[in-house]
């Protein structure tokens, strides 16, 4: 089962910080519904997936299948990226373009986001 946030609530918080304290993970709970993430599991690759709804709960993940990095919630992808709205501490929840093969952090790369199950 993946976690679907309404887009029309998440639009409504954008510019401030959302959950019980400023990081992405606190967002994603908040928004989606989503629980503590070690409860949370691997689903289907964002990237070149089609059946991806906006306002997918989707998130970095350890070759484990747990939950490492980084969580946004889902808005559309292009060919060279993802959009997503996502926060962290210091910066509100706001929209974001994550394209594929980024660099540095897994936060930085679209091809490591996976849906949250």
């Amino acid at each position: 089962m993946t976690y679907v946030a309404d887009l029309q609530s998440v639009k409504s918080k954008l510019e401030t910080h959302v959950g019980e304290s400023q990081e992405c993970v606190a967002a994603v709970k908040s928004l989606a519904g989503t629980g503590p993430t070690w409860n949370w599991r691997k689903g289907k690759q964002v990237k070149g997936n089609t059946t991806i709804r906006e306002g997918t709960a989707i998130a970095t993940f350890r070759e484990d299948n747990t939950y490492y990095g980084h969580a946004a919630i889902y808005i559309r992808q292009s060919s060279n990226a993802i959009h997503v709205y996502d926060q962290w501490v210091g910066r509100p929840l706001r929209e974001r373009e994550i394209v594929f093969k980024g660099f540095g952090y897994v936060s930085n790369d679209g091809e490591q986001f996976y849906a949250i199950e």
